[in-house]
């Protein structure tokens, strides 16, 4: 691991809030080359719980990337995809398939695939995982069942369980766990003898993991549960603390939950509340108002850039050769003026479309 190699304790939870920015999945390269453009242009006493939803095994080989087909009626491509997923699990993880904290690692898939197929994935995980490993079929999909049902009780209760003391929190939480899974299995699942580093990151991402699908709370209370989880974990790393606010901010930003509901509001309504979360993380008034002005020249940028996308793909459907390379080029002077340039690079020489990769509000 990182840990045997890196050896300055510093470097190590840099690296750890560099890994929770990668849960944002923020777009960064389109926002690097964005400034490297302008550039050039311009020149409570209570602690929270340490929220464990489904901790994931990590003394085995990594399961394959999961990159599930979005389109919700692609059943051919559906169906490719998880012949060669069977063939991979059954190729490389034969050795882990009786092995419970492997089970509770291929909830990563079973998330995947419910996430991009609500309707189907369920029918889709049952089916790989029959297919992979039918003598441990029944274990795996009873295993699962029962750690959705555990992550739908702890987001329910979250609220509440950051309103109490650690020692009666944590109680509350492992005697559900020893209710649903029984002692042994709970304790092999959410094992705490972790190098003190996992044992951080792992809070802080299952905190995140979890708040992702936490449509209809509060927005305080998922600023709370994810700033009481940093409290706890980090306190004692003063000087990154201080700076995390950022961090923190673009986490809480880039929930699937919270870009659903960011996404269903006006223009105004949404700038009034991505600044309403950058003033629950102590962000200064001056800031709050720089922030936003720059928001807003996002929303521009992305509202122009919506159109030029539109117009680009009519443009690509009727013509061809060098009549195409022309009207591209003039499309993208219509749009972007000065910025052409660049654009045209990023499409012909990178194929990357920044237009086209996911709009996170109040991030990009």
């Amino acid at each position: 691991m990182l840990d045997s190699l890196i050896k300055n304790s510093k470097f190590n939870y840099m690296l750890i809030f560099l890994g929770i920015m990668v849960v944002c999945a923020v777009a960064y390269y389109g926002e690097v080359l964005s400034f490297i453009e302008e550039s050039s242009a311009t020149s409570n006493q209570i602690e929270t719980l340490s929220i464990e939803p489904s901790k994931q095994a990590r003394n085995f080989k990594e399961l394959p990337v999961v990159f599930a087909p979005r389109a919700a009626n692609d059943n051919a491509n559906i169906e490719v995809y998880l012949t060669e997923l069977i063939t991979t699990l059954k190729a490389n993880h034969a050795n882990e398939q009786g092995d419970i904290l492997f089970h509770v690692r291929l909830k990563e898939i079973y998330d995947e695939l419910t996430t991009n197929y609500p309707e189907q994935g369920d029918v889709y995980f049952k089916k790989v995982i029959e297919s992979a490993f039918p003598k441990f079929a029944k274990d795996i999909l009873a295993l699962i069942t029962k750690l959705v049902s555990y992550d739908e009780w702890l987001l329910q209760h979250l609220p509440d369980l950051n309103k109490m003391e650690t020692n009666h929190q944590q109680d509350q939480v492992w005697q559900k766990r020893f209710e649903m899974f029984g002692r042994n299995v709970a304790e092999k699942i959410w094992d705490m003898e972790l190098p003190e580093d996992d044992v951080r990151y792992d809070a802080v991402q299952d905190t995140v993991n979890l708040l992702q699908k936490s449509r209809g709370m509060e927005m305080e209370d998922r600023i709370t549960a994810l700033l009481n989880t940093f409290d706890q974990h980090y306190s004692d790393v003063d000087e990154l603390i201080v700076e995390s606010k950022g961090v923190i901010a673009q986490t809480i930003l880039g929930l699937e939950a919270v870009q659903d509901e960011l996404a269903a509001m006006t223009v105004d309504e949404r700038q009034k509340q991505i600044s309403e979360i950058r003033r629950s993380l102590a962000f200064s008034e001056e800031d709050i108002v720089y922030l936003a002005t720059q928001d807003l020249k996002s929303e521009r940028d992305w509202q122009n850039g919506n159109k030029y996308m539109q117009e680009r793909e009519k443009v690509v459907a009727q013509l061809s050769g060098d009549e195409l390379n022309k009207t591209l080029d003039a499309l993208r002077d219509k749009h972007f003026q000065h910025r052409s340039n660049t654009i045209k690079k990023e499409e012909e020489h990178l194929g990357f479309f920044r237009y086209a990769r996911e709009r996170i509000y109040g991030v990009n």
